[in-house]
């Protein structure tokens, strides 16, 4: 089979907001995914209003893209009412699917709204044919694959299932596997299983044994498959996935236009490889890593001694530099107006700043050039050595203030109409639960002693070791 012949993969796009949901399809992205609301594992985004979702599902469709949500938390008991509500809405606006990590949710979906499609989270786990198979077996459509996974390895997993296979291609890894990290929730009490993680894998660490090099041994370098295209249309693969729910419309459109490019083209061709990868180099993100596509040919996932800063490097700290000020040899185009973010080697403290004055050669200056030596106001004490990143361009910035074409408003009284319709459904739903919940409810057998303040259907065991 010929690279011609292959069927091309869909290839998906994040989007956190209507502006870079639309940037998303300009760009190229085959179908887009977002936040279902107060059920997705990004907390720090914004909730979109039911309005929105449905103006976009109406976006999405007339011009042949697909709509998935993210509905991949997970639930704690007092939010189930909110869900069934959530879901309930979610199947009249009839999204092309949801992708779950919560088998509650699932039973949900299963049992009241069977009109929704599933696809298995990431976060399920799913790195065998045997796991992917008895996803197939619960009516999961799609199963979206670990990360840790060769191509190799997704190519005989492909072989012996009849789900679709959706893989990661780009954007951020964690550091635990399949993203099932409890760090955040161990250091700040802010689970990263429900949207909160604070990122404490980002920061430096000291080890406590005499001589050894403090670094940032839990900060994954970003993923990046673009040189792995081909052989992922090959293995099977039916979803190309880019991470980043959290990111701008910048990034997310200058990726999906690299993907685009190689997928419509000869992958083999290596101009076109060449401008894919300088549009994902301006899309200002994290050092890049193949991860475990190719273990044989992978670089390495960690870069220890290199600070997990998302933009592109413009220099270090040099002579000249202190209170206010960095002096530079600058590595990457600069202008005024673009967002900075300065990195403190001694402590890992990042502080972020919008340029205001740069000077070269005593003379105050607009913009800069790679090569060029500048001093650059910032608003903190800097160190030589101290590191500095452009995390947004001025000319980026201000094409994002351009509003958007949907109009949520226009679907504010369908919704309403919607949540009218839907009330009785949810009610009738929570009271068969509660009703449910206390017809299983159980006496403690003999010799088990329930915990004061404890639930009565899941009683705790007082063990001793003998």
């Amino acid at each position: 089979m010929t690279d011609l012949q292959m069927e091309k993969p869909e290839l998906l796009a994040p989007a956190g907001s209507i502006n870079v949901f639309e940037r998303a399809i300009e760009a190229g992205a085959d179908a887009v995914y977002i936040g279902a609301p107060a059920l997705n594992a990004r907390a720090q985004s914004r909730n979109f209003s039911m309005a929105e979702i449905g103006a976009m599902v109406a976006f999405a469709h007339a011009k042949g893209v697909k709509l998935y949500l993210a509905t991949n938390s997970l639930l704690k008991e007092d939010e189930i009412h909110q869900a069934l509500a959530t879901l309930a809405m979610l199947e009249e606006l009839q999204p092309d699917a949801l992708i779950i990590q919560d088998l509650g949710i699932y039973h949900l979906c299963r049992k009241y709204f069977q009109h929704l499609r599933l696809h298995a989270s990431t976060l399920l786990g799913a790195h065998n044919s045997l796991v992917v198979h008895q996803f197939e077996k619960m009516g999961f459509e799609r199963v979206v694959l670990a990360r840790e996974l060769t191509i190799k390895e997704i190519g005989t997993i492909a072989k012996n299932s009849t789900a679709q296979l959706e893989v990661f291609v780009h954007g951020a890894l964690c550091f635990s596997y399949s993203g099932l990290c409890l760090f955040s929730s161990y250091l700040g009490g802010k689970s990263g299983l429900r949207g909160r993680c604070v990122q404490p894998c980002r920061r430096r660490y000291q080890w406590k044994q005499q001589g050894e090099k403090p670094g940032y041994y839990f900060s994954m370098n970003d993923l990046s498959g673009i040189d792995h295209v081909s052989e992922l249309m090959k293995a099977g693969v039916a979803s190309l996935k880019i991470e980043g729910r959290l990111r701008s419309a910048h990034y997310v459109s200058s990726v999906v236009r690299a993907y685009r490019m190689v997928i419509d083209a000869d992958a083999e061709k290596r101009n076109i490889l060449d401008d894919a990868k300088e549009l994902l180099k301006q899309a200002m993100g994290r050092k890049t890593s193949q991860a475990f596509f190719s273990i044989t040919e992978s670089n390495e996932p960690i870069s220890p001694y290199h600070s997990g800063n998302i933009g592109m490097y413009l220099g270090q700290a040099g002579k000249g530099t202190g209170r206010g000020k960095v002096s530079l040899v600058l590595k990457q185009p600069l202008q005024v107006g673009d967002r900075l973010r300065l990195h403190q080697e001694d402590t890992g403290e990042r502080v972020a700043f919008t340029l205001r004055n740069v000077t070269k050669n005593g003379r105050k200056i607009s913009q800069a050039e790679p090569g060029d030596v500048l001093v650059l106001e910032v608003p903190a004490v800097v160190k030589t050595g101290d590191s500095l990143y452009k995390v947004d361009s001025r000319t980026a910035r201000e094409a994002e203030k351009v509003q958007p074409t949907i109009h949520p408003r226009q679907f504010n009284q369908d919704i309403k109409k919607l949540q009218q319709k839907t009330k009785k459904k949810v009610q009738a739903i929570q009271q068969g639960l509660v009703t449910g919940n206390a017809r299983h409810r159980k006496t403690p057998a003999a010799g088990i002693r329930r915990t004061r303040g404890t639930s009565g259907t899941i009683p705790l065991l007082e063990i001793s070791l003998l």
